[in-house]
């Protein structure tokens, strides 16, 4: 899901079941930019997981262990998206999300994961 003005994010959150005190701290930023740039692990995490890609920007996926994250909540964009800018998280990727669309744009940045593309296609 892409938000293109932070009140389509508040909203969402707020769908989502964010906490109060992250919902207040984005409330308090300018712009949306600056939540994705500024947000918290904890937040960012929290997003990724609930299927918000946008939040992949700007975040340290080297803290993302230890975290329990619903990753049956990520579609097919999402894992493209996410493998294109962090490749080392394919281990958790469940490659039967993926369409055409999704393995061409995928394939694009990342041409590494086709052998994942054959091993899916011949199942």
């Amino acid at each position: 899901m892409k938000f293109d003005t932070k009140e389509q994010l508040l909203e969402q959150l707020k769908k989502d079941g964010v906490c109060d005190e992250f919902l207040a701290w984005c409330n308090e930023q300018s712009s949306l930019e600056d939540i994705f740039e500024n947000c918290c692990k904890d937040l960012r995490v929290w997003a990724l997981c609930n299927g918000h890609e946008q939040f992949i920007q700007h975040f340290d996926w080297t803290k993302l262990r230890g975290y329990h994250c619903d990753l049956s909540k990520l579609n097919g964009e999402d894992w493209s998206n996410i493998l294109r800018e962090q490749p080392h998280l394919a281990e958790h990727c469940d490659w039967s999300m993926l369409s055409d669309d999704n393995w061409s744009r995928l394939l694009e940045k990342q041409p590494h994961f086709e052998k994942h593309r054959k091993k899916y296609r011949k199942q």
